[in-house]
C-alpha cells in the first residue's frame, strides 16, 4: 500500500510542465484527505471564517468604533434600500 501511494504521488508531481513545492503538494494531499473522509465542508466553513477574520474583521471593527452599529463578529449582509 505504501509503495502504491508513493508511486501515485510521484506520478502526479512529475507530470510534464507541473511545478510543485513540497508545501503545495502537502496542501493538496491534506485537502484530498479531507474530501475523501467527508470532512471537507466543515473544514471549508472553518477556513472561510478564518479568512473573514483575517481580512475584514479589523476593518469592520474600526468602522464600528466610528459610531456605526456594525458588529465585527457578524458577517455583514446586504439590505435593500428604496
Amino acid at each position: 500500500m505504501e509503495g502504491a501511494c508513493r508511486d501515485l504521488v510521484k506520478d502526479r508531481m512529475e507530470r510534464t510542465g507541473a511545478r510543485w513545492t513540497l508545501d503545495g503538494a502537502e496542501a493538496v494531499r491534506r485537502l484530498r484527505a479531507l474530501w475523501t473522509h467527508g470532512d471537507f465542508e466543515e473544514y471549508w466553513t472553518f477556513h472561510l471564517d478564518c479568512e473573514y477574520e483575517r481580512h475584514h474583521a479589523s476593518r469592520l471593527d474600526t468602522v464600528s468604533q466610528a459610531g456605526h452599529a456594525q458588529s465585527a463578529s457578524r458577517v455583514p449582509h446586504l439590505e435593500i434600500i428604496k
